[in-house]
């Protein structure tokens, strides 16, 4: 608290010298820190310029204090009637500003009753397209009825293009196969027509993978006579291709380097200058698509989703999607999308947005997502603006207009600057000594006098009335630090103020000894900033500029404080672990795999739920089929079923704090096939051979025992029997002289 009291006190004490400063009526007001000014005929030596207070006792009845307004210029009725559309009211407002100040305005939107609806659909005319014209064909009837259930006023129209017909572009110069534009049929409110010139189609080829998509699209968004656009009616153009597009620059491989100026070049039906200009750039497409109210649809290849997702990010006005094969359901869900919500634009001159700020309630204009904007049908919606001129502009006035996404009308808003005091003027008047004029308080000399009384000569010395270079209740001459002329104190070097008072070195330092840390001058022991710093040494930056990287302050994750970022703590979601002093996180080279698994719950239940508790932070697109990209990390073998998985891709979002995934809503199960059915060969095998194993033992077990039955049977039935009766036949006797020598 006593923090917070202190850097009030110190930014009331900056706001209060910068008033001061200001001898002049004029400069006062025109000062963005809200000064008044007394133009009281009697006043003391303090300065006439103060910054504002609810007390006015040191300047009663004389305070020139002027404020901020507006009136409404035209304004007429809501109305449906065509020839006579009015849906925005009121048209035109002038507003009378002093920088520092705020207006506060609102106007009303209802959509009119059958707008008209112009839909021009764009088609890349290469070869691989024409499945995709078929499908166009087929579904012709039933987009026409579809748009027709909107709006009873429904013109279609057909334009074609490959790309410039140069090398290295195309691999033969051939204007009726390659070619940047042409416009294949106006809009027309004839449905066979239609079918039958899509019908007839010649599509062309062209050599390397990107088409030349951005110079088709901007001759149809400028060409509104020859497109034959209407001044009232929501023009739609559906680009169809299957490719990636060329962007400002590729042209100079073909030796053509002038930029695409934003004019039509369509001539008999192509685009003229195709040899000439380079694709535009996507700054000059915004434009385009802001000024003229166009809403573009692309419908993609699935492969091309990611390069069409950042091209509508950055040129605004268009809408995205990847399903060619339910082109009418696509639309119709689309075009309800855009016309049930309001999305602002604010078209002015880049140079002036350093001047004002706007904002709008409900903020259908910086946010993107707000169901505040949503609007139904047969319904008014009021919105509130806020405009506040930061700085004095010095010129007549300002011009900026209001507007929506996909419509034309708008709210015209012109600034005027307040730049002079409503004060009374005395000319002759003895007050200025009859050489000059009185007004706002004080006397506006001519060319050749001087003095607060306009008594002196320029140049002149008038050391006989030196009252006025004393202090009050003192009676030394500019403090003894400086001389009096004409009633003026002129110091010596070192000292300043009215009377040399103040020592210009008597400010607070910065630690490395840089008076007012070399961000403003010493004003009486004071330091007085310059602009963009504030603190007693004018230490800390106003704006946020040393906190800022890439048009974030803090990268969206923290509080920029006297330049300086306060970091939010890094999310659980997120599995890095490091962010630099503009907290940026920075990348973990062994974050990818600990990021995976934290994904994959939140992933699993956003592909098939809407409601999932703690992933706000992921934002899911799915595919059928994921390929890799290079700014994007893997996610291999995700487990969805039993013995199935799949894939997805992530990167770290750059818009805002999240992460962006690509989901692949197709499952790979062969490997589980292979595993399942080679465990299953091989468990067949096994309680095969198992089988077999047991079926051998216990047959050698049953042969085994069946044998020693045999031998037992055997020996029993073979057994011999003795017959005392029986006498062999041969008898052996033993000589036991046999073989002895000594007989």
């Amino acid at each position: 608290m006593n923090l917070r009291l202190l850097l009030l006190l110190l930014l009331y004490k900056e706001v209060h010298s910068k008033c001061e400063e200001h001898i002049r009526c004029e400069s006062c007001i025109k000062d963005n820190n809200n000064c008044v000014w007394c133009a009281a005929d009697t006043f003391g030596p303090e300065s006439r310029c103060k910054p504002y207070t609810p007390d006015t006792s040191w300047c009663i009845n004389d305070i020139i204090y002027p404020q901020s307004s507006y009136k409404i210029i035209e304004n007429k009725s809501l109305s449906s009637d065509f020839g006579n559309v009015v849906q925005i009211i009121p048209q035109k407002i002038e507003m009378d500003m002093r920088p520092g100040q705020e207006v506060e305005f609102s106007f009303n939107f209802k959509r009119a009753r059958d707008y008209p609806i112009d839909m021009y659909f764009l088609v890349d005319g290469s070869e691989s397209m024409i499945t995709i014209r078929d499908n166009i064909i087929d579904e012709a009837e039933t987009i026409y009825g579809m748009m027709g259930n909107i709006s009873r006023n429904v013109t279609l129209g057909i334009g074609t293009f490959v790309d410039k017909n140069a090398l290295p572009f195309t691999q033969k110069v051939d204007q009726t196969l390659t070619y940047s534009f042409r416009n294949q049929l106006k809009l027309t409110d004839d449905i066979q027509q239609f079918k039958k010139i899509l019908r007839d189609i010649k599509f062309g080829k062209n050599y390397d993978p990107q088409e030349g998509t951005l110079d088709a699209l901007a001759q149809v968004i400028t060409c509104n006579k020859e497109i034959s656009w209407r001044d009232e009616s929501r023009r739609v153009i559906i680009v169809l291709t299957n490719a990636p597009y060329h962007a400002a620059g590729d042209a100079k491989f073909a030796g053509i380097d002038q930029p695409y100026d934003g004019q039509c070049y369509t001539i008999n039906g192509g685009y003229s200058k195709e040899l000439e200009l380079d694709y535009p750039s996507t700054s000059v497409l915004r434009r385009l698509i802001s000024n003229e109210g166009v809403s573009v649809i692309f419908i993609v290849n699935s492969d091309e989703v990611n390069t069409y997702h950042r091209l509508t990010k950055i040129i605004g006005g268009s809408e995205l999607t990847y399903d060619k094969n339910k082109i009418a359901s696509k639309l119709s869900s689309i075009y309800e999308g855009i016309t049930n919500k309001i999305s602002l634009k604010v078209n002015m001159d880049w140079r002036l947005r350093e001047f004002l700020k706007i904002s709008f309630k409900p903020d259908c204009y910086q946010s993107k997502v707000n169901t505040n904007c949503l609007l139904k049908q047969e319904e008014e919606k009021t919105i509130s603006g806020n405009i506040k001129l930061l700085k004095y502009f010095d010129a007549a006035n300002i011009n900026l207009d209001i507007g929506i996404e996909g419509i034309r009308e708008k709210l015209t808003i012109k600034i005027n600057t307040i730049k002079k005091c409503d004060c009374r003027t005395e000319t002759n008047t003895e007050a200025c000594s009859t050489k000059g004029v009185k007004r706002c308080g004080i006397c506006e000399c001519n060319e050749d006098r001087e003095g607060d009384k306009c008594e002196c000569e320029k140049g002149a010395s008038n050391i006989k009335d030196d009252s006025s270079c004393k202090m009050p209740n003192t009676t030394t001459i500019c403090n003894r630090n400086g001389i009096c002329k004409c009633g003026r104190c002129n110091c010596r070097n070192e000292f300043t103020g009215q009377f040399c008072e103040c020592k210009i070195d008597s400010c607070p330092r910065d630690p490395a000894g840089a008076l007012c840390s070399n961000h403003g001058h010493c004003d009486c022991g004071t330091c007085t900033c310059d602009d963009g710093w504030i603190g007693d040494r004018c230490q800390c930056p106003t704006t946020e500029e040393m906190c800022t990287l890439n048009n974030k302050t803090c990268n969206g994750r923290g509080i920029c404080t006297c330049g300086e970022c306060g970091c939010d703590a890094i999310a659980d979601w997120d599995s890095r672990n490091k962010q630099n002093e503009l907290c940026v996180i920075q990348p973990c080279t062994t974050c990818h795999t600990p990021q995976c698994l934290k994904l994959t719950p939140c992933v699993l239940c956003l592909m098939s739920s809407n409601e999932c508790q703690d992933c706000g932070h992921l934002n899911v697109t799915v595919l059928t089929n994921v390929t890799h990209e290079d700014e994007w990390m893997v996610c291999y073998n995700i487990h969805v079923d039993l013995g199935c998985s799949t894939k997805f891709i992530y990167r770290y979002s750059l818009d805002r704090y999240g992460i962006d995934v690509i989901a692949q809503t197709s499952f790979d199960c062969a490997a589980s096939y292979y595993m399942f059915g080679g465990g299953c060969l091989a468990l067949l095998l096994f309680i095969g051979l198992a089988t077999l194993v047991a079926w051998k033992l216990l047959t050698n077990a049953r042969d085994r025992r069946e044998y020693e039955t045999f031998l037992k049977d055997v020996a029993a039935q073979s057994a011999s029997v003795d017959n005392c009766t029986y006498i062999p036949p041969s008898t052996t006797f033993s000589n036991p002289l046999f073989g002895d020598n000594d007989h």
